[in-house]
């Protein structure tokens, strides 16, 4: 059961820096993943650092962080950590919206 959170970091955000995409991936076995990132369903191939998976009680996890310029984290692109699992069929999506300090209308 492979489990995918993705954020923003929020200290980026706040410090206006150039912001961190991060997406954790746990819970998978074998260790056979591959972390793609997307911006606006384009393929990312700059800026990507995927760490080394960790066994943790029979199951693996990893992380993997994308790195946006502060001028992008400003605008209404969307990011995508895209995982796939190659042993059990499993291709996760998670989209990322960034600004999550910008506050939503609701209607």
């Amino acid at each position: 059961d492979v489990t995918l959170i993705s954020q923003f970091s929020p200290e980026d955000i706040a410090m206006q820096n150039p912001t961190t995409a991060i997406c954790f991936i746990y819970g998978f076995r074998p260790d056979s993943l591959r972390v793609d990132w997307l911006k606006d369903w384009q393929p990312i191939h700059s800026d990507v650092v995927t760490s080394p998976s960790v066994e943790n009680n029979g199951t693996f996890s990893t992380s993997s962080r994308l790195t946006v310029p502060a001028r992008e984290g400003k605008s209404d692109s969307v990011y995508t950590c895209k995982v796939t699992h190659e042993p059990t069929h499993t291709i996760i999506v998670k989209n990322i919206t960034n600004c999550p300090g910008r506050r939503h209308s609701t209607s």
